[in-house]
């Protein structure tokens, strides 16, 4: 499937797929490149849905906003074993849903490879989890570079939530990355990785961390993920997180800085 320099708005549907739906099973390849998907309604995936099967998602120069779903995905949701899925240069902003506001990616879609470039991910909400983000994570393995994670709002994971099954594996890159002024009314204001017998690691190498608020802290790490930070901007004065940086099972630290490196085991035992 390829869409280039179309406008899909304004659509509504009690099944998934508020835009664009693919379902069956099979393989399944679709591009979306320079178009708009705006104002569509779905149970799941307000602008796209992905359903079962394997394949690849690729939106380039895109928008997708003001999209509703009733449950999965308010801009995206991804169900497909052996996706690769790729986003850059574009904005998923002001969608809504009840996990992953912006986007979903089932933890059930086994091998999931995600890659989002140069992409605003900004002012949507989650009533539950993953305002801006929900990467569900089975032997999967999630890259964010270059983007823009600000003002989204969920009950855990305001900016990003990372849920693992039990007995596989995890992998996730937060690179050059700004997450800012997101919220989440329970857990991890800015990134939240709930493990659930995953076992993973999580990457943070350069941009900024700061402005988010939660009733722990801006990051929350699981046990059972390691976590290796360098480069990373924690925030301070107007700028910091609230009530704390970051929280695992074993500290809770409200005092990292500009630049400050931070290496976490799977048990949650961290060093500075």
């Amino acid at each position: 499937m390829w869409l280039e320099d179309c406008i899909l708005s304004g659509n509504e549907t009690t099944a998934p797929g508020g835009a664009i739906a693919t379902t069956g099973g099979g393989r399944v390849d679709m591009e979306v490149r320079g178009s708009l998907l705006a104002g569509n309604r779905a149970e799941q995936g307000g602008a796209v849905y992905v359903g079962s099967g394997s394949g690849t998602i690729t939106i380039d120069g895109s928008e997708l906003t003001d999209n509703v779903a009733t449950s999965l995905g308010g801009g995206l949701a991804s169900l497909v074993d052996d996706g690769v899925i790729t986003v850059s240069d574009s904005t998923l902003s002001g969608n809504r849903a009840r996990d992953g506001g912006g986007l979903f990616i089932s933890e059930r879609a086994e091998r999931t490879e995600l890659t989002m470039s140069d992409t605003v991910v900004s002012d949507n909400v989650a009533s539950q989890q993953g305002g801006g983000l929900y990467l569900g994570a089975s032997d999967s393995r999630f890259s964010l570079s270059g983007l823009q994670v600000e003002g989204n709002i969920a009950g855990d994971g305001g900016g990003v939530h990372l849920m693992g099954e039990d007995g596989t594996t995890a992998m996730l890159s937060i690179e050059e990355t700004t997450i800012r002024g997101n919220q989440a009314s329970r857990s991890g204001g800015g990134v939240q990785v709930l493990a659930k017998g995953l076992a993973g690691s999580v990457q943070l190498a350069g941009g900024s961390i700061d402005g988010n608020q939660a009733a722990d802290a801006a990051f929350v790490l699981d046990l059972g993920v390691s976590l290796d930070s360098a480069g990373v901007d924690w925030g301070e004065g107007k700028r910091d997180n609230a009530p704390a940086d970051l929280a695992t099972a074993t500290v809770t630290w409200d005092d990292l800085g500009a630049g400050e490196s931070v290496a976490c085991d799977a048990a949650g035992v961290c060093v500075r």
